[in-house]
């Protein structure tokens, strides 16, 4: 095994089945040129929403999605992850790298937790390549199918299935910005004040 913050000893093929409902925040404007929203999903909660987590323990997952300025959706295509954490790699229908910041595990990331205690996470593994598709069902529900690779080469391969419940409102997103324009020089946004 390599140097890395993964702390997996094999391949996992991820079991979400008891996760019901996945939830959607809002990140933010992101990137070098702040030209993407960046889209929080977590299949899961890292801070006991799920109470199934809480009492069984069990897998989760968080995609931070990167999306076009103007676009804050969880829009249906295939995402694939950036090559490295920095903004000057995001893009739109891209992934931010798994990453530890100045306190926690962040970006695109795998999680398991210990069965019996509450929220004690027992392996963890940033991602750092692989895409996940992303489909949206008619019945209004998602289905995230993903295969990827954390920093000590291990894979994560999984699929979920269920509605997912934004935990923002993308008309309030969009009303806070004021005009995007692009030139040969880059991309401009105003915002609101």
């Amino acid at each position: 095994k390599k140097s890395s913050l993964s702390t997996l000893e094999d391949d996992v093929v991820t079991d979400l089945s008891q996760i019901k409902v996945a939830r959607l925040y809002y990140n933010g404007v992101k990137g070098a040129n702040e030209n993407c929203h960046s889209l929080i999903l977590d299949i899961g909660s890292p801070s006991g929403k799920d109470q199934s987590i809480v009492d069984n323990g069990g897998q989760i997952m968080r995609f931070e999605f990167l999306q076009k300025l103007g676009q804050p959706y969880l829009l249906e295509g295939t995402y694939t992850m950036t090559e490295e954490k920095w903004n000057t790699f995001y893009a739109p229908y891209r992934m931010v790298h798994g990453h530890f910041n100045e306190t926690d595990l962040t970006g695109t990331r795998y999680m398991d937790f210990i069965p019996g205690r509450y929220l004690v996470m027992d392996n963890y593994a940033p991602i750092v390549e692989g895409s996940a598709g992303v489909m949206k069902n008619a019945d209004g529900t998602y289905t995230i199918k993903f295969n990827f690779m954390d920093d000590a080469s291990f894979h994560i391969d999984g699929e979920w299935t269920g509605p997912v419940e934004y935990l923002y409102s993308p008309e309030d997103v969009l009303a806070g910005i004021n005009d995007v324009s692009a030139d040969a020089s880059g991309i401009s946004i105003t915002r609101k004040d």
